[in-house]
């Protein structure tokens, strides 16, 4: 099957992330107005708490380019029911939830309202429905954190071709750690692309999932978050926006990662292409670079002034972990499954004949017309007469696995903190001090290195404003000659090396080591105590589905007999088929439901240690919480997540300018490549200095 996609996009991921992590938890109402980027979006339909299903949903206009958009909102639990129940059948059953085919009928009827639809989008389960609407139709998907796809769906993916939907991944995120460190990354169709936002606090647990933070004041985002001390240099603010941090090609608007750089098709050199680098230079480049600067300059000064003084450390990790640790899909769905109605042992104890219809047969005066039934009956409560039993000992059991959990949280969570005291960077203070010094240099090095390349590209635009065509074709074509002819000189580049560091090349990785070896000692810990609860609960679930196995046959062989009873004028056989179905029914949930709480108890055993890795961001940053080094990781990863996407800016760059023969074109691509040589030292000094 194909499902060819030929649409050119031109709204921006980064505007659909925002409208699907933000704008659509508002429920903008219908022909209202939303502002994305310093573009309006006017909301032309909207589909809120209208359906069993739960399904949110709204389609908005791009007053700039014409485009229509879908935007699927997430879970919502303190609405209602049903989205927890969505999200519960991801991973408890392999059927289709409701919720995702009413998106799916949503797309279909506003296409025919509006003609076309050119992007669906969603973050959590309603990134998780817009790519199954855009695995059935020709759209195109951009998600932030997304859901996985049912089961179903899952394994039909593989025939469908050209398939066009851009998966953006936090590193922070609770729901796209826990599915991908439980082995269900292929139930996420199309690109997935990691982008560090965020903070690892656990107060922002779910602002890291939907990429934002919401003033309650003006109900707008709240574009930065203060960390630090007041009074010290480590008092600041942190970005705090999913698009922010997401790197696009400056000429195409497609995803830039190490994979894509250096792949796309070559631009055309040329005014309009000269003009578009000039003006991201100007809005994107500079403004980020001298972000990264800000936050480098804060971890500068504060190692310059506090030194090794860790202040007076209160950590609340152990409630943190015991959060983090319940927050993840498949151990959330295992503990509910004893609370939640309308799953779980709710389920489970209606699969009994022993009571209500069944047990009227045997004194119903067509008992002798139905021997052969009441025979079965009989049959069936022997083979279930253990199930109340197992029902109990699985609920206790997973009883058991909540209690360890906390018991893990008391006991275990002290050996993180062994050698982590007051005292944890003595011995390498000025080694710290020295190597930030580097940093400083070699940060300033940079961003003049950026400014004047922006300068360049500025001049280089102007030569071509100054061209005949002739001259123009020539360049384009990348013959070179031309440009030279132009009164107007490029400003000579700046060509400085980044300063190495000699320090920190030992003592920060004893300290390193220090971390990972608890860590690593609390993880063996962990499973130690978990591991025999659930293979306990595998054991049990195993012996419930050998039980409802043996009972499915029996209701079957009734269903059969059913089937050639005749009492003529009365509705008895007919009420008695009903029934029957609604038992074989019954089993046949039930067993599903089993045989996914069987998978999904493997994945938690086998995945373990993924599970708990995925953990180590929130953990690591909750060891330094009320410290002043805290502020130091947090401007750190945001700096180089930063850099990160700078560097690949500049290698793509690079590549475009890279076969133009021009002179004042080959002189952008020799910067171009030096500057991406000297974010490369940047990168490896400030991720040197941070644990």
């Amino acid at each position: 099957m194909e499902n060819t996609f030929i649409h050119l996009k031109q709204t921006p991921d980064q505007n659909l992330v925002q409208l699907s992590g933000f704008s659509i938890y508002k429920h903008p109402p219908r022909n209202s107005v939303v502002e994305v980027n310093k573009t309006e979006y006017k909301v032309l339909d909207t589909n809120y708490d209208t359906l069993p299903s739960g399904l949110d949903a709204a389609v908005v206009l791009d007053n700039t380019t014409g485009e229509i958009s879908i935007i699927y909102e997430g879970t919502q639990p303190e609405k209602n029911n049903a989205d927890v129940l969505t999200d519960a059948s991801l991973v408890l059953s392999d059927k289709t939830a409701d919720q995702f085919k009413d998106a799916h009928a949503y797309y279909k009827e506003m296409k025919k309202k509006y003609k076309h639809i050119d992007h669906v989008a969603g973050n959590s389960l309603g990134g998780g429905l817009a790519n199954y609407v855009a695995v059935k139709e020709p759209v195109h998907s951009v998600t932030l954190d997304p859901a996985m796809l049912p089961a179903d769906v899952a394994k039909e993916m593989k025939d469908y071709k050209n398939v066009n939907i851009t998966n953006y991944c936090g590193s922070y995120d609770p729901l796209t750690l826990a599915e991908i460190a439980g082995g269900y990354e292929n139930r996420m169709p199309g690109k997935n692309i990691k982008i560090t936002f965020g903070i690892s606090w656990l107060k922002f647990f779910a602002n890291n999932h939907t990429g934002y933070v919401s003033d309650e004041e003006t109900n707008t985002i709240k574009e930065k978050i203060t960390i630090g001390k007041k009074g010290t240099p480590s008092y600041g603010e942190i970005h705090f926006m999913a698009d922010a941090y997401i790197s696009t090609n400056i000429w195409t608007g497609d995803p830039l990662t190490d994979e894509s750089v250096g792949t796309s098709q070559r631009i055309k050199i040329n005014e309009e292409s000269m003009a578009k680098l000039a003006s991201a230079m100007e809005t994107q480049v500079m403004a980020s670079c001298k972000t990264a600067d800000d936050y480098l300059q804060h971890s500068i000064r504060t190692v310059e002034s506090e030194g090794s003084h860790l202040d007076d450390r209160k950590t609340n990790l152990q409630i943190q972990f015991d959060e983090l640790l319940r927050s993840n899909p498949m151990l959330n769905q295992l503990l509910a499954f004893v609370k939640v109605e309308s799953m779980g042992m709710a389920m489970l104890k209606k699969v009994s004949p022993a009571g209500g219809f069944m047990l009227d047969l045997y004194h119903s005066p067509f008992a002798e017309k139905i021997t052969s039934i009441l025979s079965s009956i009989s049959r069936l409560q022997g083979c279930l007469v253990n199930l109340p039993l197992l029902i109990a000992q699985l609920g206790q059991a997973i009883l058991d696995l909540e209690e360890c959990i906390t018991s893990i949280t008391q006991k275990d969570i002290p050996l993180l903190f062994k050698g982590i005291d007051n005292h944890f960077l003595d011995g390498i203070v000025d080694e710290l001090k020295a190597h930030y010094e580097k940093i400083d240099v070699n940060k300033a090095t940079v961003l003049k290195q950026v400014s004047n390349f922006k300068t360049q590209t500025e001049e280089v635009k102007e030569m071509f404003e100054q061209l005949d065509t002739e001259i123009g074709n020539r360049i384009e074509d990348g013959k070179g000659g031309g440009l030279e002819s132009v009164s107007t000189k490029i400003t000579p580049s700046l060509q400085v090396i980044c300063e190495p560091s000699p320090y920190l090349k030992a003592g920060m990785d004893i300290r390193r080591e220090q971390l990972q070896y608890n860590f690593n000692r609390f993880s063996k810990n962990t499973i130690a105590q978990l591991d025999p609860i659930l293979n306990q609960l595998g054991s049990i679930t195993n012996q419930l589905i050998n039980v409802l196995y043996d009972a499915q046959i029996i209701v079957k062989i009734m269903k059969f007999e059913a089937s050639l009873i005749r009492i003529p004028f009365v509705s008895f056989d007919n009420r008695l088929r009903e029934k029957i179905s609604e038992m074989d029914q019954m089993v046949s949930t039930a067993i599903d439901t089993c045989e996914h709480v069987k998978v999904l108890i493997a994945n938690i055993i086998d995945h373990l240690p993924d599970i708990l890795q995925s953990f180590k961001p929130y953990i690591e940053i909750a060891l330094f919480n009320g410290t002043q080094y805290e502020a130091v990781i947090i401007y750190n990863i945001s700096a180089l997540s930063i850099l990160e996407q700078m560097k690949l800016q500049f290698r793509e760059i690079s590549y475009q300018l890279s076969e133009n023969e021009a002179k004042a074109i080959q002189q952008l691509f020799q910067q171009a490549s030096t500057i991406e040589g000297n974010m490369d030292v940047l990168i490896e000094q400030v991720k040197r200095g941070t644990l």
